[in-house]
């Protein structure tokens, strides 16, 4: 466990410097308003994905 430790920070990181990226070329592709639109929505269905069964049980 302890050895994935190190290659667990390093993806990490890496995955969350590649995300630098995408959004500068995002945002010169589409407006701002667009971009954040597109990116809750993706995140809003994944989300919802991944929570269907809790969803599901949410009452008025």
């Amino acid at each position: 466990m302890r050895r994935l430790a190190p290659v667990a920070l390093f993806s990490i990181t890496v995955i969350w410097g590649w995300t630098f990226v995408l959004v500068k070329e995002g945002m010169e592709l589409v407006g701002p308003f667009t971009f954040l639109a597109a990116r809750f929505s993706l995140a809003f269905l994944l989300l919802a994905l991944l929570f269907y069964r809790s969803l599901k049980r949410i009452k008025r």
